[in-house]
């Protein structure tokens, strides 16, 4: 029971950031795309920096198998890049998000599935919404969208909508695990006056 309170709450966090970022790409389509290049572009040239650095103090012993100098040229080149290409790496960017939606659809299918299992009675609209957002994710991975501007906010949609449904899970699976720790209880209760 700890284990999936964790994970919901792991979640509504999660949702609470698409809801966030599907809203700031719908309103500031251009500013966001601006933003997210820099950020990623940041984080990878001071990664691979901390990287080179580290290559550079270790002693010879441990820099034989280490590929710290060949990981950070690599992501201080990529970073470089995206700050000198960022129309292209935008373009390959709703692939990327494309991917991670219908990875994120496969895990909210095994838990439709797992309300199923334990008895919940809508374990289908979870299901529903697990169908949706797999599809919407093919459609960004497919990317039949023309305008970078407009397939920026069809992203901010499909961030909205998988925010919406991890949200509508979670709040399905906290009723459900409310109501077994009443059931266990009642039973208890139950035991405790025979």
């Amino acid at each position: 029971m700890p284990e999936s309170k964790d994970y919901n709450k792991y979640l509504g966090v999660a949702s609470l950031f698409y809801l966030i970022a599907g809203l700031i790409l719908i309103i500031w389509p251009d500013v966001a795309v601006k933003i997210v290049c820099y950020i990623i572009s940041a984080i990878l040239i001071i990664y691979g920096l901390i990287r080179v650095v580290i290559y550079l103090r270790s002693d010879n012993t441990r820099r034989y198998f280490q590929y710290d100098l060949v990981v950070g040229i690599v992501a201080v080149a990529f970073g470089l890049f995206i700050v000198f290409k960022p129309v292209l790496f935008i373009s390959l960017l709703p692939f990327a998000i494309g991917l991670c939606i219908l990875f994120d659809s496969i895990i909210k299918l095994q838990n439709a599935l797992d309300l199923k299992r334990v008895g919940f009675l809508y374990w289908y609209i979870p299901l529903a919404i697990t169908i949706i957002t797999a599809v919407l994710g093919v459609i960004l991975i497919i990317n039949p969208f023309g305008a970078t501007l407009t397939l920026v906010r069809c992203m901010g949609i499909f961030f909205i909508v998988d925010g919406i449904a991890n949200i509508s899970s979670c709040v399905l699976v906290l009723k459900k695990i409310g109501r077994t720790i009443e059931e266990e209880r009642e039973r208890a209760k139950r035991k405790r006056k025979k």
